[in-house]
């Protein structure tokens, strides 16, 4: 879904291994509801990587073709 404050968002489920997490010196509890920032890994790839690897592939070879036609125009001038 696309939220126009953050972008891509999806509602997902999170299941603990351990009720806390330790912030600096101090044991926090975590309950259902809290907002969570979470990182997805699948396989060797995060999530991210999947939605953002085809656009800098993009971006990459758009500067590959520039600069082969920058080549190219230079070598006609000389």
């Amino acid at each position: 879904m696309l939220n126009a404050q953050v972008g891509l968002v999806s509602s997902i489920r999170v299941g603990l291994d351990v009720p806390t997490i330790q912030i600096r010196s101090t044991e926090v509890k975590l309950v259902p509801g809290m907002t969570v920032a979470v990182e997805i890994k699948t396989g060797q790839r995060r999530l991210i990587e999947h939605l953002v690897d085809p656009v800098l592939e993009s971006a990459k070879e758009q500067v590959r073709d520039w600069k082969r036609a920058t080549r190219s125009r230079c070598k006609r001038l000389h």
